[in-house]
């Protein structure tokens, strides 16, 4: 089993500004994009298809999320419960970066 230190890592170390992450959710793809604004160890900017001001999201909420994201994506637990047990309201940005990480071939 992957354990967040190994997932952060993978995403620190390949994400990179002007990345496009196409967003995600338990019913698949939505026809919008995240783009990467900055990495940092401890924050991931992100910018939303609007492109506003950056929106900081932490390896803390990540981690948060993290410890539901098999149950959030067999079905188990629902969006909303999650965001409420995470405490985070940037569940879109973590699932499309966590479902990304997932699919990159070389993923830990």
């Amino acid at each position: 089993m992957t354990t967040f230190n190994e997932v952060w890592s993978h995403v620190y170390q390949r994400l990179a500004k002007g990345m496009p992450i196409r967003n995600w959710s338990s019913d698949g793809y939505t026809d919008r994009v995240t783009t990467i604004d900055a990495v940092y160890f401890q924050e991931i900017l992100v910018l939303g298809e609007r492109g506003n001001a950056p929106r900081s999201v932490s390896r803390e909420e990540f981690r948060r999320v993290f410890e539901y994201w098999d149950g959030y994506k067999d079905g188990r637990i629902d969006r909303t419960e999650l965001e409420k047990r995470a405490q985070t309201q940037n569940t879109t940005y973590i699932f499309s970066i966590l479902h990304w990480s997932e699919q990159q071939t070389d993923t830990p």
